[in-house]
């Protein structure tokens, strides 16, 4: 038997038989069963009959001869899941009619398979919690919020699977690390559906180490010096950063970097120093990436992501020596930016009682190269569970022995000692 279908309007009419010449071979007056179809739920999907003649969205009415059972599927969209019939059926089969009727489907968003448990809130300040593992010092406490699709599950267990000697969790999902260091895993299970289930994993930790992120590191690094002034305005820093580059390498204090090299040796070569002479602030030095990026320009160089550019200004800015990154033709290239610190700034030296201007230059260099080389991209390489980096938590200086000479510069966190490198 042949189905064929006519839309008037909205409405599809379903005839039997052939056709000749176009004309229907349904006789007048043959009665008609008549469907609507309708879409509820805030999810997506679509229901279709056979025969053909409902394809909703879209095509959500049709007229079938009566007489005969029309079938109507539903198909979720991606994303969504198929919650059930309402009206004329119910249930989540195929939906089988023979007579008018109106009848709905209803799609929702799929939903997780697990919970995701989210660190709200630490003992410490300032604690680090978007890693993965979640880090915090023995008998700290931490708390977690179990979520599905991003919103909060109120009803939820909480357990240890490695038990009692994982510590303790409350109700409230408080975590509370034991006196022992070690990897464990905080469990929640949904009270409403115990087939929802989330864990995370907590590394509980003894010391200010160091932690891997992931990010970049660069094991061996040329320096690009941009000296912003004239020689006679550094006071003596360019000699002195002269015999640092030249005779750092194989020295104890660039040995300290290994530890986070990810198996490579820390070296580091002279890329080569330019000085501009065009008027330099007196105060914040303003859009430093973009400047470096000009020189490069300027001096036709092609940016290099493996080269540090240093920013020297041979003025007292008021702000902090920092490393960060600039954009310079689509390429992001590290960069230290140093300013000359102010003359009445006294600081205790390693190799000598106190430093000069141009030896607390280099000072400053040494903790932002130290830092650019294990962490480039700022907190995404080696930092501590706070985020700081391998110069942030030792803070006075060492007399560091190079082929060179000895220069006073910042001590290093080592996670081999377990605190500032000796």
């Amino acid at each position: 038997m042949l189905w064929r279908v006519a839309l008037v309007g909205a409405t599809a009419v379903i005839a039997l038989g052939g056709s000749s010449c176009g004309k229907s071979s349904r006789p007048a007056g043959a009665p008609l069963m008549h469907f609507t179809v309708a879409i509820q739920g805030p999810g997506a999907g679509r229901v279709q009959s056979r025969p053909a003649g409902v394809d909703c969205p879209g095509a959500c009415t049709a007229a079938f001869p009566a007489g005969f059972s029309i079938s109507f599927s539903a198909t979720p969209a991606a994303g969504s899941t198929f919650q059930g019939w309402s009206g004329a059926c119910s249930g989540f089969e195929t939906c089988q009619v023979s007579d008018s009727a109106a009848l709905s489907a209803t799609f929702a968003p799929a939903r997780d398979s697990s919970l995701h448990l989210m660190p709200v809130a630490a003992q410490l300040p300032n604690i680090r919690l978007d890693s993965h593992p979640v880090r915090i010092f023995i008998r700290q406490w931490i708390k977690f919020d179990a979520r599905i699709n991003g919103v909060s599950v109120p009803r939820v267990g909480w357990s240890l699977r490695e038990g009692r000697d994982a510590g303790a969790v409350a109700r409230d999902g408080t975590y509370s690390a034991p006196e022992k260091v070690g990897l464990y895993h905080l469990v929640a299970t949904s009270l409403d559906d115990p087939r929802l289930e989330g864990s995370i994993a907590i590394e509980v930790v003894a010391t200010q180490d160091l932690y891997d992120y992931g990010g970049a590191i660069l094991p061996k690094p040329r320096v690009q010096l941009i000296w912003w002034g004239t020689p006679q305005e550094f006071l003596g820093a360019v000699e002195k950063f002269h015999g640092f580059l030249n005779g750092v390498n194989g020295s104890h204090w660039l040995g300290v970097l290994d530890e986070y090299l990810r198996g490579e040796t820390a070296e580091v070569s002279l890329a080569g120093e330019i000085f501009d002479v065009t008027p330099h602030p007196s105060g914040s030095i303003p859009a430093p990436g973009a400047r470096i990026c000009g020189i490069l320009e300027q001096y036709r160089m092609e940016p290099d992501p493996g080269t540090i550019y240093a920013l020297i200004v041979a003025a007292s800015t008021g702000a902090f020596d920092y490393h960060s990154t600039a954009s310079c033709r689509g390429k992001s290239v590290p960069m230290i930016v140093l300013a000359l610190p102010p003359a009445n700034e006294a600081r205790a030296g390693a190799c000598s009682p106190t430093l000069t201007q141009a030896e607390r230059m280099l000072f400053a260099f040494s903790h932002e190269l130290a830092e650019t080389i294990t962490d480039p991209q700022p907190a995404t390489g080696w930092t501590d569970i706070y985020g700081q980096e391998i110069a942030d938590n030792c803070t006075q200086a060492t007399c560091a022995q190079l082929a060179t000479g000895s220069y006073s510069l910042t001590t290093l966190l080592s996670n081999a000692a377990h605190g500032c490198a000796p």
